[in-house]
């Protein structure tokens, strides 16, 4: 899911220091984002993992693909931004940076909020649906899950997931710059759709990637996300829906982490 970022303003207490340490900057965004990236995404595939052998084993009903989906995914994305948002009160989280944020009303207990609320109100329902009228997550790996059988042996190959993959990386990027391009940062759709309450954050903390206006989430969040995936989601089983949606959560995640120079953009 994407998001931008913006530069630090003018006398900002980071800016002149970002402007001298480039080759530290290069080390430091790598060095943060693997390890948030390998510890987001170890807890999404054991979260999937565990949730599809205690729901295949029959001691609960099985969910719709698209809850658990959501679930692993959303759970993944707070984990790493609670992770950033506690490297931010640190002096080695605050080393790594090039952007902080000194205003309280744009740090991590006050945007969080409406990031849950835009998870909650918005990208699960819409998921709900896609299930529900046969867009997404009604493949063939998870007929299981339509009838509360037991989890099936077969899962999707390595060419499949690794198509799927390219696929989603791709078409998400190109829905999701032509909607920021010709959209939310045109003449008209900057306040039409509030997008100039994103920018409001400085992406200078990972939970801020999701912190935005109704409009401005289905735009960058949910139809880059669900759009792609109609044409790939019958390549994925229960467990490769949950981490793929939350390898992209963290991929956008890490973009707003203040370690990075500004122009990124986020996930899923």
């Amino acid at each position: 899911m994407a998001t931008t970022t913006t530069a630090s303003p003018p006398g900002h207490p980071r800016a002149t220091r970002a402007d001298a340490s480039v080759p530290r900057e290069r080390w430091t965004s790598v060095v943060g984002a693997a390890a948030t990236t390998s510890t987001a995404i170890a807890t999404a595939a054991a979260t999937a993992a565990a949730t599809v052998n205690w729901w295949g084993a029959g001691r609960w009903p099985v969910p719709p693909v698209s809850v658990t989906t959501w679930a692993v995914g959303m759970a993944t994305f707070h984990v790493a931004a609670a992770i950033a948002a506690v490297a931010d009160a640190t002096a080695v989280g605050t080393a790594l940076k090039v952007r902080i944020e000194v205003d309280p009303s744009r740090r991590y207990a006050a945007l969080l909020p409406r990031v849950v609320a835009n998870q909650v109100l918005l990208l699960l329902p819409t998921m709900v649906v896609a299930e529900a009228v046969g867009w997404a997550y009604g493949g063939p790996y998870d007929a299981h899950s339509r009838v509360g059988g037991v989890v099936s042996p077969s899962v999707p190959s390595v060419v499949s997931l690794m198509v799927v993959a390219a696929w989603m990386a791709v078409a998400h990027d190109v829905l999701f710059y032509v909607g920021h391009r010709f959209l939310l940062h045109s003449g008209w759709g900057w306040r039409a759709f509030g997008h100039h309450l994103h920018h409001t954050t400085r992406a200078s903390t990972g939970v801020s990637a999701m912190y935005m206006s109704p409009a401005d989430y289905i735009i960058e969040i949910v139809v880059p996300y669900l759009v792609p995936l109609a044409a790939v989601s019958r390549l994925l089983d229960r467990r490769w829906h949950a981490v793929m949606l939350a390898a992209g959560c963290v991929g956008g995640g890490l973009r707003a982490l203040g370690v990075q120079r500004a122009g990124g953009g986020s996930g899923p």
